[in-house]
Formats: structure tokens, sequence, C-alpha cells
């Protein structure tokens, strides 16, 4: 073999180890970015589990609650056995019996709006209220038991403008001399959830209260937690302030009290 034709071989190897050194670093490049690309998405759904648990939350020590309130496929409603739109006083969350709005026993039962704000996830939005491009389609505002809101602007942020007039009280408290009128000047959300967890001990025995569950009712925000708006309705699951991976819909519960007041020169007599 002449210098010539080793000169050319070596030449010829050489080109090939350099291509395969290209081919190696091209792949070891395609690795780390798909690596890259799985640790943001990793760390993307991390961070979407914080938020929806809370900022007060770590998600790597979040708690996943025992019980089965979302397994069952079963709504556990009130009896059908109602006239219109008037549950009874023991199922009624605008009726507050006189032990938990009261110290007296013979005080009369106080009588209040209930609104409900509610909010969706999705990935890219977090929790926010539904809208046309969601997969999940709620309304934003809802009273309880199906009642009308008049004059509600259900699009608005703040509660005083999605009821910014006293709704009809279902009651038969009231006197035909008498109108329902604001007793309270602000909305409160209901951080305790006591009228709904009465409820339900009295429709079932069955029942278990958040505290017996190993969670609060609501967050620090007043917010519960649900795969689904119409599990709420369910009045053997209790309400619960932790979320989930699987929460698709959470919700806060706004109250302010009414009372009656007669109307001047009525001329009507009870």
């Amino acid at each position: 073999m002449t210098a010539a034709t080793f000169d050319d071989v070596f030449a010829c190897i050489e080109a090939q180890r350099k291509d395969f050194e290209a081919e190696l670093e091209k792949e070891r490049k395609e690795r780390k970015e798909a690596v890259e690309k799985l640790s943001r998405e990793c760390e993307s759904l991390r961070e979407g589990l914080r938020q929806r648990a809370g900022d007060d939350i770590n998600a790597q020590h979040l708690s996943i609650p025992s019980g089965t309130d979302e397994e069952d496929n079963k709504i556990h409603h009130a009896p059908a056995d109602r006239t219109g739109l008037l549950p009874s006083i023991d199922e009624d969350e605008e009726i507050i019996p006189p032990k938990l709005s009261s110290s007296s026993h013979d005080a009369p039962n106080k009588y209040a709006v209930v609104i409900y704000e509610v909010e969706v996830w999705s990935t890219k939005l977090q929790w926010h209220r539904s809208t046309e491009n969601d997969s999940i389609q709620h309304p934003s505002w809802v009273r309880p038991h199906q009642r009308p809101t008049p004059n509600a602007l259900y699009t608005s942020k703040d509660v005083r403008d999605v009821c910014p007039i006293v709704p009809p009280i279902y009651s038969k408290k009231k006197k035909k001399n008498e109108k329902w009128e604001w007793e309270t000047k602000q909305w409160q959300f209901d951080r305790k959830r006591s009228r709904q967890i009465t409820i339900g001990e009295k429709y079932s025995t069955k029942y278990q209260p958040p505290a017996m569950l190993g969670y609060d009712p609501v967050d620090k925000d007043g917010w519960e937690y649900s795969t689904d708006l119409k599990r709420f309705d369910d009045l053997e699951r209790a309400p619960r302030g932790i979320c989930r991976w699987s929460d698709k819909v959470r919700r806060r519960r706004w109250v302010r009290f009414v009372c009656t007041t007669k109307i001047p020169n009525s001329g009507e007599e009870s």
C-alpha cells in the first residue's frame, strides 16, 4: 500500500469518526431538550396543584382526605314531595333556626338571602369564572333551591351587583302590611357552613360532618371544592375545604340577613 493510499484510508476513517461524533452530540442534545421539556411540564402541573390547593399548602405535602364523597354517582336530594320552591324549615338554607342565630331558644327564625359564587378550574386560567371557551360551563352565581335573583348582574365579580335588592323571600312569617328589607349592611361569606352541616345531620343518619372526616368545611378564603357543581346538592355530602387533584369546581357561600318592616299607611292588619 502506497503512502497516498494510506492517507486516503485514514482520511475516510477520520471523516466517519467526525460524522459519528456529530450524530452522537445531536442525540445527546435532543435527549437533554426532551428531559428539560418534561421537567417544565411537571413543574407546571405542580404549580397548578399548588394554586388549586391554596397558597398556604405545599403541594408535596397535600393531604388527600379519606371518604367517598366524589366516588358515588348518586346524589341524595331532599324528598320530592315538596310544593313549589318552598322547602321545609329543616331543609331551607335561607332560614336560620334560633339555636344557630341566637343564644335564646325562644327567639324566632332568622331569614337570609344566600348566593353562591362559582368558579371552575382549567390548567390555562386556573380558578376563574366560567367562560364560553371552557369545557365546563357553570353559572357564576347561584341561589339555593333554584330561586331567582331579580335585577341581577350575573357577570359582575361583586355580590352587591348580583343581588342589589331583596329578592322574593319564601316564608309564611311576613304579614300583609309588612315588607322585607335588608337587616345587615354588608354581605359576608360563610366560613363555618353551620347551616349546611345542620341540614345534613337532620336529613341523614349517615351524614358525617367535615370535622369527623378530617378537614375544614371551607378554605381560608371561604371556598369549598368538588368534582362537579351537582355534587354540592347532595345532602349527605359534607362541605370540603381542601382541594383534590380531581376537583373542577368550587363555590363560596355569601349571606345577608333580612327582616320585615311595616309598610307605612298600609291600612292592613295581620
